[in-house]
């Protein structure tokens, strides 16, 4: 049986194996990019010049996107855009393997309505939107009461839009907005961390990313959801800092998630105002 070599775990798989995991990979991806939402915000008082990620949830019946404060710092709510994420990524091995006919292009929009919480205790916020419609709730993850615990070793899947990965693009600074995608694992050090509010995902970047611009991004857990696989996604953590000297993204464990949202909750109930479909402007 031809053999290839898979290079990211120097081992060799049959030829039809390492198709297997291509596919499952596409799977996984598609997976986090669902509930990923790009930001756009402020920077040094000039509109639509910062990038960050944030986690689409629904928290009892409240839709929001849950991300890192410091990626809407000076950033007033008219002025905050969002990039929803489509129904799917076209991910090819290469830019010549992609099928252009299927890539579409998205623009940012604001959600009418949307209003902003922060924590007055940790680097964490949440854009609270308009209840949205049944077609909708695909990009919003089904957070729970339940403390998702990711143990050392675990690995994790990491997703966000970088800064470094936007691309230059027509006139007047515009430029395309590429999603990032990859692969960690938890531990218990080297750096110092409350590690009762805070999970260390072991990560080194490579010099093409930086992986700022991933804050406020999703942490994920993949488990077997059924005798026919398809990727479950369960929320690890939410990604806040990265120290690039020890390899090592910062991220906020899901207990401080839920501890955020408990004491909010009362706040966003008044925000959502009544039930509409949230709808999208550009």
């Amino acid at each position: 049986m031809k053999k290839r070599v898979n290079k990211r775990f120097g081992n060799a798989l049959p030829t039809e194996w390492y198709h297997v995991e291509r596919f499952a990979q596409r799977a996984w991806v598609n997976a986090m990019y669902a509930y990923s939402f790009g930001i756009v915000g402020n920077l040094n008082g000039h509109e639509g010049r910062s990038l960050g990620t944030g986690i689409g949830v629904c928290w009892n019946d409240i839709h929001l996107v849950l991300t890192a404060a410091h990626t809407l710092a000076d950033t007033p709510v008219d002025r905050l855009y969002l990039m929803v994420p489509a129904s799917t990524l076209e991910i090819g091995d290469s830019l010549a393997d992609v099928d252009r006919s299927k890539v579409l292009v998205q623009t940012r929009g604001q959600f009418e309505g949307s209003r902003v919480v922060i924590s007055k205790e940790n680097d964490l916020a949440a854009v609270v939107l308009p209840h949205q419609s049944d077609d909708a709730t695909q990009h919003f993850y089904r957070f729970d009461s339940r403390r998702t615990i990711a143990p050392p070793g675990t690995v994790v899947g990491l997703f966000g839009y970088p800064a470094c990965r936007a691309k230059p693009m027509g006139v007047r600074a515009n430029y395309a907005v590429l999603p990032f995608c990859d692969l960690g694992q938890v531990c218990i050090g080297p750096i110092n961390h409350n590690h009762k509010t805070q999970l260390l995902v072991k990560y080194y970047a490579g010099a093409e990313v930086d992986p700022h611009g991933l804050s406020g991004g999703g942490i994920w857990n993949f488990k077997k959801s059924s005798l026919i696989w398809s990727p479950k996604l369960v929320l690890a953590g939410l990604m806040t800092n990265y120290d690039r000297k020890k390899g090592v993204i910062i991220g906020y464990r899901v207990a401080t998630l839920l501890r955020f949202l408990r004491k909010s909750e009362g706040e966003m109930q008044a925000l959502t105002g009544p039930t509409d479909n949230g709808s999208l402007k550009h």
